[in-house]
């Protein structure tokens, strides 16, 4: 495996077979594709994230998150709205498919984690709160007994 394994990982459809078919268009044209794991980093972020484009229903995103056409250099590049919008209906939800079972897993897994994760600091967080609010609390009741005497003394017409 190289350290560029997962950058490249996905699963080419290029037509070798029946179960990587080409990639059919709404004029009738066949394009190969590549379906991409997504980087974990992009799995579970916040509104443009796998998850929650899943969530959503954003079938479209989806697709521009995971699906990659060659360049005109040969490179595999992100598709965008235009060549989505241009896929054929049965070509749109196979190539869902093949997204989800690439990547849903894989999202659902670190979103677990990450909810252990915060589940885990509850108690540490609620200590320090309870470090920093204490000390507060004594300075703004020591504040709040001062400001009491000097409005009473005030009101009954002493000087404090």
């Amino acid at each position: 495996m190289t350290p560029n394994t997962l950058l490249f990982a996905g699963e080419v459809f290029d037509g070798r077979d029946e179960t990587h078919p080409k990639t059919k268009l709404r004029d009738g044209s066949t394009i190969e594709v590549r379906v991409r794991l997504i980087p974990a980093r992009h799995l579970t972020e916040d509104r443009v994230g796998y998850l929650d484009l899943y969530e959503a229903g954003n079938e479209a995103a989806r697709l521009e998150l995971c699906v990659q056409r060659k360049s005109k250099e040969g490179a595999w590049v992100l598709v965008d709205a235009a060549f989505v919008d241009s896929l054929d209906d049965a070509s749109h939800v196979f190539l869902l498919e093949v997204a989800d079972r690439l990547n849903f897993d894989r999202a659902v897994s670190q979103a677990e984690r990450q909810i252990a994760t915060r589940r885990a600091l509850v108690p540490l967080k609620t200590k320090l709160a309870e470090q920093i609010t204490a000390p507060m609390k004594a300075v703004l009741d020591s504040w709040t007994s001062s400001l009491t005497t000097q409005i009473s003394a005030a009101l009954a017409g002493k000087k404090p």
